[in-house]
């Protein structure tokens, strides 16, 4: 794949949706590339986890039921782990190539340092990321209040 369609790819999954091209070609450039063959694992449930993964080709397959069928598919442009950017964590489901694959991993580490080379993308991760939390917060608040009226 050339850059400018690495970078592009890599700018489909929020919140690197949220990054500039510099901040995207650096991760593009310094993210660990992974070629996957079909049953390759990229990770195992319950791993530490030291970052997330964009896919940029193929298919991924998220946490397989009993029938060995994946419950969710991550295709181009799919950020699989976007909460293990920002913190320690553990693989809460198994990835498996479903397909030719190939996938950029994003360490913390990585992650951290476009955050403070590019400040102003920091911040509007973080608007972005505080809007989600006050709209959780509001469902939360409506399914409490729907409990009371039921208890």
């Amino acid at each position: 794949m050339s850059l400018d369609t690495d970078i592009a790819i890599l700018g489909q999954a929020r919140p690197l949706s949220l990054l500039e091209r510099d901040a995207l070609r650096l991760l593009a450039f310094s993210g660990d590339r992974r070629r996957l063959r079909p049953g390759d694992v990229l990770f195992r449930k319950g791993e530490t986890s030291f970052g997330g993964a964009v896919v940029m080709s193929g298919e991924i397959g998220l946490d397989e039921d009993q029938q060995g069928e994946p419950r969710q598919i991550a295709r181009a442009g799919a950020l699989i782990g976007e909460v293990a950017l920002l913190v320690a964590t553990q693989h809460p489901a198994q990835a498996v190539a479903r397909a030719d694959s190939e996938a950029i991993v994003i360490s913390r580490h990585l992650f951290k340092r476009v955050l403070e080379e590019f400040p102003q993308n920091a911040a509007a991760i973080h608007q972005a990321y505080a809007a989600d939390l006050r709209r959780l917060s509001g469902q939360t608040a409506l399914i409490r209040q729907k409990i009371d009226q039921i208890g």
